[in-house]
């Protein structure tokens, strides 16, 4: 149990004086009526404080405790608000590698479709080439 803060333990010494001049009236009363009564005062007197002393106990824990939780709850808010962050700046980077990827992969098709018409003008320029070489050599030899 945590240690008494300085209030509770003057308001300890308060509770035991009155305590103790309850005691002395109990031993002092001559009727059992008033006897038995001051008792019964005594029972409640006792137990209210018993009461209050744990009261003040549980919630200087609870106020500990809820202090620790609150200490907890921000360091992993934090950890959660760095992931969040991380997150984004993954987000951005692959959004700019993909773009970048699109950009190179359109201009290499763009090539490779330039590349085919030239091939394609060759190959009719190499088949028109030699059918005129075919047709000289026809002329040629007859």
């Amino acid at each position: 149990m945590p240690s008494e803060s300085p209030v509770l333990t003057e308001r300890r010494r308060e509770i035991d004086k009155m305590q103790q001049q309850i005691e002395d009236l109990i031993v002092a009363a001559d009727n059992p009526k008033d006897k038995a009564f001051l008792l019964i005062m005594n029972k409640i007197a006792v137990s209210l404080d018993t009461n209050t002393f744990l009261t003040q106990s549980l919630s200087d824990e609870f106020q500990a405790h809820t202090k620790a939780f609150k200490n907890h709850e921000a360091a992993e808010l934090s950890l959660i608000n760095q992931g969040k962050g991380g997150l984004k700046v993954g987000m951005w980077l692959l959004g700019i590698i993909q773009t970048l990827v699109i950009v190179v992969a359109s201009s290499q098709i763009s090539e490779l479709k330039d590349m085919r018409q030239e091939l394609n003008a060759c190959q009719l320029s190499i088949t028109t080439h030699a059918e005129q070489i075919k047709q000289l050599q026809a002329s040629q030899h007859p």
